[in-house]
């Protein structure tokens, strides 16, 4: 996606503010045991102070990297060197900041009770802990995406677009990658078994089509505030009528590539049920396209009969 890598920082920022709001939960806690316990101003306080941003320190690179790790797994996107730097250059431009705040309001009060050195000496090896553990993250977050995104055989967020002439920012507003993912990995299935396939082509032409009508009413340009809320509010919902329509075309190609004697007749009528009737109750253009589907509804049945005549 074009802004992908936008929509990481974003979540990445979510994260650390979240990570950030724990912290201050915790150590609210112990300011609140250690005043009522009248030990304010002991060295048990801030040993306990210090042990709450130690805690935090040592969750942001992994909090942090695992959201970078299972966006790009979604999105089957490589993690570059570039990206590494900016990764980098973000976990430790919040460290600074973070750990600006702990000498101000922590080692401020160790050096009082004549334990700057132990302040000193925990913030070294909590620095050094947090740089390995980054190193660390990042190399396994490397790893798993270059293992993982080589070997399930989807195709990237680009190559989905090109396919069913959508927009990268539709897929994801609809969460709509998953879907198309798994029906482009069951038609794959098929002709990968070299069965009959024409439906495939019907089915992926009336989505191009379906798709390409929705975005260009979404991008057409209504006069009035009034009207503009109704043609977003309409867009919504055809778009998660698309949706449905996509992941019940999905479970009727996964009844046919069900072994024989694992079919399921009674099913695959419900789903294509389903199916016919997301297409007749949606747009107005949307009828015309049942066809293209029922040509794999009648595949299944080919197969089924075909199964049941065989002695």
């Amino acid at each position: 996606m074009d802004n992908l890598e936008s929509q990481i920082d974003s979540l990445e920022r979510d994260k650390l503010v979240s990570l950030l709001q724990e912290n201050n939960v915790r150590v609210t806690k112990v300011n609140i045991k250690f005043t009522k316990n009248n030990k304010k101003n002991t060295l048990e306080r801030w040993q306990a102070y210090y042990d709450s941003y130690d805690r935090m320190l040592r969750s942001i690179p992994r909090e942090i990297v695992r959201v970078e790790k299972e966006v790009r797994k979604k999105f089957l996107s490589p993690l570059t060197p570039e990206r590494v730097i900016k990764l980098k250059t973000f976990v430790n431009r919040e460290v600074q900041v973070l750990v600006k705040k702990l000498e101000k309001e922590c080692g401020t009060e160790f050096e009082k009770l004549g334990k700057k050195d132990e302040f000193d000496t925990r913030l070294e090896k909590s620095l050094k802990k947090l740089q390995s553990a980054l190193e660390d993250q990042i190399e396994k977050c490397q790893e798993t995406l270059d293992s993982e995104n080589s070997q399930d055989g989807k195709v990237k967020i680009e190559e989905l677009c090109r396919m069913y002439d959508i927009k990268d920012r539709l897929i994801n507003e609809l969460n709509l990658l998953e879907p198309l993912q798994n029906l482009n990995l069951a038609f794959n299935e098929i002709r990968k078994r070299s069965m009959p396939d024409h439906f495939i082509g019907q089915i992926q032409e009336a989505l191009q089509t379906i798709v390409r009508n929705i975005q260009n009413d979404s991008a057409e340009a209504v006069s009035s505030v009034k009207d503009r809320k109704i043609r977003k509010m309409q867009v919504a919902r055809e778009s998660m009528a698309l949706r449905d329509v996509v992941i019940h075309c999905q479970y009727l190609v996964d009844q046919i590539l069900k072994a024989e004697g694992q079919r399921n007749p009674e099913l695959a009528q419900q789903i294509w049920g389903k199916l016919e009737n997301l297409l007749e109750t949606g747009r107005p253009d949307w009828p015309a396209f049942i066809p293209n589907f029922k040509s794999a509804h009648e595949f299944f049945q080919e197969l089924d009969n075909s199964a049941a005549e065989t002695p």
